[in-house]
């Protein structure tokens, strides 16, 4: 809900459809948000082939995990997300399509980031090392 609070702010002048996972969502409803927040779980869910897939795997473009490092560390989670990552890549792959995959995370230990590295094929990283991370390094912008 926080991350739909945020994105709401940031593109209320721009016409962006957000949903989340969070909201009572009726079953077998067509969900044509550009943005979509929500648990591995659910978006799975929703994302089922029948006549109550809610969300079409074809229209995805961009897959981000907030808080990876915890989702990425419960076996439920993680397990679910690969499972969903590859099912889209597969839809997508019929198409010729691609999938950006962000993950994002204040920390990262080495056992999530081993895994993440086999996720995700050749990965951007961003990593600031913890010495480095201060409020005086980060500019920030009104736009």
């Amino acid at each position: 809900m926080q991350n739909l609070r945020v994105l709401s702010k940031m593109g209320k002048f721009t016409g962006l459809k957000c949903a989340t996972t969070a909201d009572n969502i009726e079953l077998g409803s067509h969900i044509n948000a550009q943005v979509i927040i929500g648990t591995p779980g659910k978006l799975k869910s929703w994302m089922k082939r029948g006549r109550s897939q809610m969300m079409n795997p074809k229209d995805l473009r961009i897959l981000v995990f907030d808080e990876a490092d915890q989702m990425m560390a419960t076996d439920g989670f993680r397990d679910d997300s690969v499972r969903m990552i590859n099912d889209i890549n597969q839809v997508l792959k019929r198409d010729h399509r691609q999938l950006q995959i962000l993950l994002f995370s204040a920390t990262f230990n080495d056992r999530v980031t081993s895994f993440c590295r086999r996720v995700i094929l050749s990965p951007n990283e961003v990593i600031v090392p913890k010495e480095e991370l201060s409020l005086d390094k980060l500019k920030q912008y009104l736009v």
